[in-house]
């Protein structure tokens, strides 16, 4: 071994030694007992929108790793806390989700089918939208489906009305009108 590289080896040591022991001490009690509760509530986080008055939260999130997502919503003022509201559409897996107005939310759910045709199983998915109207403790207060039969290609939110502030305009695409 050359002796540069032993004073070399000897001199990284020597730093990272430095650099540990001043972030140790640059550490202070309070940093070290926050509750995991303050940081984590579910295993997985996802589709993060925050409502258009700035009070309330809402992701998609995983209370188990073999469970379909949940939508689940939280007050900014009580992050901390446990999520207030948590709900699923009954007959779909939730996707997307975002904020509609201060008191909606719009959530993007996919059905899937299985078929055999000719012996052979064939897969089919359906995205569908549902519109959810949400109380002041952000519990389920009305649950809509848009377009009961037909599949949602996409929506966009068209404009939020600054006058009527529980209103909003949707524009959806769907199958109906979309030709080979």
């Amino acid at each position: 071994m050359r002796r540069g590289t032993r004073s070399q080896g000897a001199m990284g040591l020597a730093l990272a030694l430095t650099l540990i022991s001043g972030t140790a001490l640059a550490t202070t009690r309070e940093d070290v007992w926050i509750p995991i509760q303050a940081w984590v509530h579910d295993p997985v986080i996802a589709s993060v929108d925050v409502s258009p008055d700035g009070k309330r939260l809402a992701a998609l999130t995983l209370r188990n790793v073999n469970e379909a997502a949940q939508v689940t919503v939280w007050k900014t003022t009580e992050l901390h806390a446990e999520p207030s509201g948590r709900f699923a559409p009954k007959d779909a897996k939730a996707l997307f989700v975002t904020w509609l107005s201060n008191k909606a939310l719009a959530v993007v759910g996919r059905q899937k089918f299985d078929f055999r045709i000719g012996g052979r199983p064939t897969r089919w998915f359906r995205d569908l939208l549902y519109i959810y109207s949400l109380g002041p403790d952000n519990e389920v207060v009305r649950e809509l489906r848009l377009l009961d039969k037909e599949e949602v290609i996409g929506f966009d939110i068209e404009n939020r009305l600054r006058l009527k502030p529980d209103k909003v305009l949707l524009g959806v695409t769907s199958r109906e009108f979309i030709t080979d």
